[in-house]
């Protein structure tokens, strides 16, 4: 069976949302891989932001129906705000909304994020927070893995995908537009930063394809990996915009 495209079924599930929320329902978003072209169905999810013109609230409960069926289509579970919360928040999530704002397909109503006015201080205060935070959750999980493999590689995986949204919204902060592919995302922050291009090259390569990581010594990575966001996050204090 052929697998189908992320719009064709973000399409499909809008008749879902439009049960459940009927006039409220203002704008629906694809986001993330799907929408930047770079969705790969063995590792990725569907995401979906949903924006309402009212409250949220009362209609959370009606998603149960639908949600084991979601999961069968790999969709996450969607964003769920109303137009009050996205306009108040612009500064708390600004990371999550400059991704967005930089890459999404309107599936519904109206394209109410190209227009998003997210500051760039607001961003760099968030990635400079998320890196420092993610620095010391790795070294928590670098000391409970107990140096056994599979844990690491778990480190590695899980911990990649949230890197590269930092990468992009330092790249929107420089004025430059982030590329759609991980790896010339991570040359590009590597040169601008100064950092060592070769320890994430190999974590991307790990994380693509696990029998790489019985060649690895995954150990000396993750502490060099450690060692890289951690300049990273001092290049990223010193920025002024």
């Amino acid at each position: 069976m052929p697998i189908k495209e992320p719009v064709v079924i973000a399409r499909e599930v809008l008749k879902d949302l439009q049960a459940i929320f009927g006039e409220n329902l203002l704008s629906v978003a694809l986001f993330g891989s799907a929408a930047r072209g770079t969705y790969d169905p063995k590792r990725s999810d569907i995401n979906l932001v949903i924006v309402l013109k009212g409250d949220v609230r009362p209609s959370l409960s009606s998603f149960w129906k639908y949600v084991s069926k979601w999961r069968k289509l790999d969709l996450a579970v969607p964003v769920v705000m109303n137009e009050q919360f996205l306009s108040s928040s612009l500064d708390t999530f600004a990371v999550e909304f400059s991704d967005i704002k930089e890459s999404h397909i309107i599936i519904f109503g109206e394209d109410i994020f190209s227009s998003l006015d997210i500051k760039k201080e607001h961003i760099r205060l968030q990635v400079e927070k998320e890196l420092k935070q993610k620095i010391m959750a790795l070294s928590s999980l670098f000391i409970n893995s107990l140096g056994k493999k599979d844990a690491l590689y778990s480190i590695i995986k899980r911990s990649i995908s949230s890197l590269a949204t930092l990468f992009r919204a330092s790249m929107i902060i420089l004025d430059e537009k982030p590329p759609k592919d991980d790896s010339e995302l991570s040359r590009l922050i590597c040169h601008r930063f100064g950092l060592d291009l070769s320890i994430f090259e190999k974590l991307l390569a790990v994380r693509a394809d696990k029998s790489l990581a019985r060649k690895e010594n995954l150990a000396d990575l993750i502490s060099r990996y450690i060692d890289e966001i951690t300049k990273f996050s001092f290049e990223i204090d010193k920025l002024t915009v």
